[in-house]
């Protein structure tokens, strides 16, 4: 977008926060354990019953405990960014105490590597045989 936009004098940056402290995480994390609490156990089981909720209160207990930044500082950079001469734009701006280690070093990676990390965090469905779609049984 930032290439394509060039032509027109429109400039386009990247603001890539890290962990920043706000309701939204809180609620986030509670929700998505409430929910999945609330979902039938077909579902829950689907996903490894009890293990997965588990697994994700201690991932954003992780999350909780990691250094946060105040929303303060997105929006002063965000400031500072529109204030500033088009040709001292940089492409993107890592904002956070966390944003310039884990998230820049991911940036850094290539995509197969970034994300074989990633998928460490990410928690799927198990796999189940269910039958194709396109076929009908009675």
């Amino acid at each position: 977008l930032r290439l394509e936009l060039e032509a027109f004098n429109i400039k386009v940056v990247k603001i890539r926060p890290g962990q920043i402290s706000t309701a939204i995480q809180t609620d986030y994390s509670s929700n998505l354990l409430k929910n999945y609490k609330a979902a039938p156990s077909q579902i829950r089981d689907l996903y490894g019953g009890d293990a997965y909720g588990d697994k994700v209160s201690k991932i954003f207990e992780g999350i909780a405990a990691g250094p946060q930044s105040k929303p303060s500082l997105v929006t002063d950079t965000l400031t500072e960014i529109l204030e500033m001469r088009g040709s001292k734009l940089a492409p993107s701006y890592w904002v956070g105490n966390d944003a310039h280690t884990l998230w820049r070093a991911f940036h850094s990676l290539p995509a197969t590597v970034g994300d074989s990390v990633k998928r460490l965090f990410v928690i799927a469905p198990i796999q189940i045989d269910v039958p194709q779609v396109d076929i009908i049984s009675h």
